[in-house]
């Protein structure tokens, strides 16, 4: 796995994860989720000219986030992830 600048933050009503990339490595970035182990997969390889290299991180998804509706966009300086909430019931008293 790389390591690669991140912020993660939570919000009312979503969570945003913010990955610092090169403007050349968003042509090749793939964004992946696995509903079953809760994890939101960020791939992007990468060329020289003899090989090719793939990078990666994994990101465990909050047990309120809604894997089937989690949004990327590419951004100038890196991708964005949102992961919405579900959202919860208030129960009167």
């Amino acid at each position: 796995m790389a390591v690669a600048p991140y912020t993660m933050s939570e919000h009312f009503n979503s969570y945003s994860l913010f990955l610092i990339l090169s403007q050349s490595s968003q042509k090749r970035t793939l964004v992946s989720t696995d509903r079953f182990k809760r994890e939101l997969t960020i791939k992007v390889a990468k060329k020289s000219n003899r090989s090719e290299k793939l990078d990666y991180w994994i990101f465990e998804v909050p047990e309120d986030g809604l894997m089937s509706e989690i949004q990327s966009q590419f951004r100038q300086s890196g991708i964005e992830i949102t992961i919405p909430k579900k959202i919860k019931s208030i129960a009167a008293s």
